[in-house]
């Protein structure tokens, strides 16, 4: 391999000397987000992602940087994980490559060495080089540095063997290479990982923030947990994950405090005379594993489960809010700092991984930036919406910024496992629709975007570098106060999530969650998405309908929210079991006042469902299930506007743009609030016409975006 001598970068190094030093914040201009760095707004990000170490000898991704660059797109990531050590061995396959492209076995005398763990020692200046051999490609660049703490050192697991996760259904499995298995982590619940971590990232961040290169970075991401996205490890065949010593640690000292140091509090909510705070045990996997016959968990018999969930996703809040805490202070809150989170929707796993208390950490004030990508599978194909993960519109509210992972295979990717859950396209001609779907849906959202592409460079395309091009003209747009905007919310619950799922693949959360951003995208509406913690906020209250999917678990508080929706003559409609889980337990009473009606039994059903409407300005759906054209009626019924008649195409409407996507193409009528100016502006820009209403002709398998004010 070829060494790259220090002076190589003198050049580089004395030009960003002279640069002044940057700020970067997370900024909303008439509802647009930005990244400011020292006061100039990169709107909507338009970043590209290589979260693998930089291929610089390969002419391809040369070749590509340059088209990015070319195209007016100077944003992008590069970082390392802190296994890359010495020793040459890392536990993640992915991350293999990192010792072909930077040898990190160094002399130790080395000045610019500096010990962390263990007596190993970690080339500090390989991503300060990095991000020199970058500017190299691309001088106008910054980047967001990412730090990835997923795949742990080897000798740390070896040294510290009790701090380890485990897992109730299966041993560690030391050969495992991806966190979806029985893979061999840190607890999350590890005290000794969580402070030697913050140590490392101290040290990590306050390094390079005294070098050059922090001139140029503008953001810091911390990746840890199961793919980096800060889920629990082992989602993967009910594994059921955390029964370690640190985690039983964490149980006993939530119960504690949860039960405010109240043993015969405790006693009763387990129904378990003989329960100490001292002494008591996970419940078991049968117990974790169980659900009613309606698909629920019971509040009252599970509360050592629920107990149990809820302890375990405050130990990943409490190391997620650590990381970021150590790095906003390592760099003096100079840039902005943020992690993978938040996910909500297309999330088709057990209890224990999910972003359980996402609005503890938007609130935080400790991310400013929440990245997710759009739902797998079906979700991406052809004419559908390829709807983001996690709850933009809720992200945005709380003062940070959603980012769309747009990891859309095009033509040029290989990946046979991609092949299955990104579909892959056959040409440059349907990737480019495919990316501009994407890109329409953040434009209307309010949210940013990055593109990745596994460092595979799958975008070394003449045709697809065209398209980049034209978005990044398309982002230059002026925004304008006469905008589109949603009067439908979807209000998400985290907290019934708990209550609703119990392995992968349970049968109730696809249906009643996920599979109603399908039949909502292709309603002719547009709609928002919140969560139900934001409805105290005065931003959730311009809404005219409000979907509540999983309002299931409720308290009064929860009740009182919901009854000043309703004294507000707001629409509301639930599905399968709204309310009908309470601290006392199931109750048809609950459920009843809830919906304005009298049903003598529980009415859900899982197959074979009917929407009705229960009260005024109250539809129930009895399975949960709300097809596209039922809703398009009592869309518009309650005067909700409707842009398309057309149940094929998906629309994305909001701010100043609206986009029509649509496997089947034909001739679609377009029909807005009121008059407005519009211009189409992908995927050829035309002139500007004054209407309210207007028609085109949409190609098969095209993505439209039209340019609104």
């Amino acid at each position: 391999m070829m060494r790259i001598e220090a002076d190589e970068y003198a050049g580089i190094k004395d030009k960003l000397s002279r640069e002044p030093a940057i700020t970067s914040r997370v900024v909303f201009n008439n509802g647009v987000p930005a990244f400011q760095i020292n006061g100039q707004n990169y709107d909507r990000l338009l970043q590209y992602t290589c979260d693998y170490p930089w291929k610089y000898d390969n002419p391809v991704f040369v070749r590509q940087i340059g088209c990015f660059k070319d195209a007016g797109i100077h944003l992008y990531t590069v970082g390392f994980t802190i296994c890359e050590r010495t020793t040459g061995k890392n536990v993640a396959k992915e991350d293999g490559t990192a010792f072909e492209i930077d040898n990190l076995r160094v002399p130790d005398n080395r000045n610019i060495v500096r010990e962390l763990w263990n007596g190993e020692y970690l080339a500090l200046d390989v991503i300060e080089k990095r991000i020199y051999r970058s500017l190299q490609l691309d001088p106008d660049a910054y980047f967001m540095v990412y730090i990835t703490l997923s795949y742990p050192n080897g000798w740390w697991m070896d040294k510290y063997p009790d701090e380890l996760v485990r897992y109730a259904n299966a041993p560690i499995d030391k050969s495992a290479k991806l966190g979806d298995y029985a893979f061999r982590a840190p607890s999350f619940a590890s005290l000794i990982f969580r402070q030697q971590v913050c140590e490392i990232l101290g040290k990590l961040v306050s390094y390079l923030e005294a070098t050059p290169a922090a001139k140029r970075v503008f953001a810091y991401r911390v990746d840890h947990g199961c793919f980096r996205e800060w889920f629990q490890w082992g989602f993967t065949d009910n594994l059921l994950p955390d029964v370690s010593q640190p985690m039983l640690r964490a149980f006993r000292e939530y119960l504690r405090e949860f039960y405010k140091d109240d043993v015969s509090a405790l006693r009763k909510a387990w129904n378990d005379p003989g329960v100490i705070f001292d002494t008591a045990q996970f419940p078991s996997p049968e117990e974790r594993m169980r659900l009613g016959e309606d698909f629920l968990r019971d509040p009252i018999s599970a509360a050592p489960v629920l107990d149990y969930l809820r302890a375990l996703h405050g130990e990943i809040l409490k190391t997620n809010l650590a990381f970021n805490r150590t790095v906003k202070e390592a760099s003096n809150n100079r840039v902005a700092v943020g992690n993978y989170g938040g996910y909500f929707f297309g999330m088709h796993f057990g209890p224990e991984h999910r972003h359980f208390h996402n609005a503890e950490l938007l609130r935080s004030k400790l991310v400013d930036f929440q990245i997710s990508p759009f739902m797998y599978t079906k979700f991406r194909k052809m004419g559908e919406s390829g709807f983001a993960e996690n709850m933009f519109e809720s992200t945005a509210m709380n003062g940070v910024m959603p980012i769309l992972e747009a990891d859309t295979s095009t033509h040029l990717d290989t990946d046979k496992a991609r092949k299955i859950s990104h579909l892959i396209p056959d040409n440059n001609r349907d990737a480019s629709m495919l990316l501009a779907r994407d890109f329409g849906q953040i434009l209307a959202r309010k949210g940013g975007i990055q593109w990745k592409d596994f460092n595979k460079q799958f975008y070394d395309d003449d045709e697809i570098q065209k398209t980049f091009a034209v978005f990044s003209r398309i982002n230059k747009l002026s925004g304008s106060t006469n905008q589109l905007k949603s009067s439908v919310a979807v209000v998400g619950d985290f907290e019934s999530l708990i209550y609703m799922c119990a392995r992968r693949w349970d049968k109730l959360y696809p249906q009643v969650v996920s599979d109603l951003q399908m039949e909502l995208s292709h309603s002719g509406a547009s709609f928002e998405t919140i969560a139900f913690t934001d409805l105290e906020k005065s931003e959730a209250n311009h809404f005219q309908v409000y979907i509540f999917p999983n309002l299931f678990y409720v308290t009064p508080e929860k009740l009182a929210m919901v009854e000043k929706l309703k004294a507000q003559g707001k629409i509301l409609f639930f599905s399968y079991a709204p309310g009908y889980l309470t601290p006392s337990g199931r109750s048809l009473k609950s459920m009843n006042k809830l919906l304005g009606s009298d049903f003598k039994n529980f009415p859900g059903v899982f197959t074979r469902g009917k929407i009705v409407n229960t009260a005024p300005n109250i539809y129930y759906s009895t399975d949960g299930r709300w097809p596209r054209n039922q809703v398009r009626e009592l869309f518009r019924k309650n005067s909700v506007h409707i842009y398309n008649t057309d149940s094929e195409p998906v629309i994305f409407a909001g701010g100043n743009f609206l986009t029509v996507h649509t496997a089947q193409g034909g001739k679609q009528t377009i029909t807005l609030p009121r008059r407005m100016k519009i211009s189409r502006c992908f995927p050829e820009f035309t002139e500007t016409v004054d209407t309210m209403r207007f028609e085109f002709n949409a190609p098969e398998k095209s993505t439209t975006i039209f340019y609104v004010r």
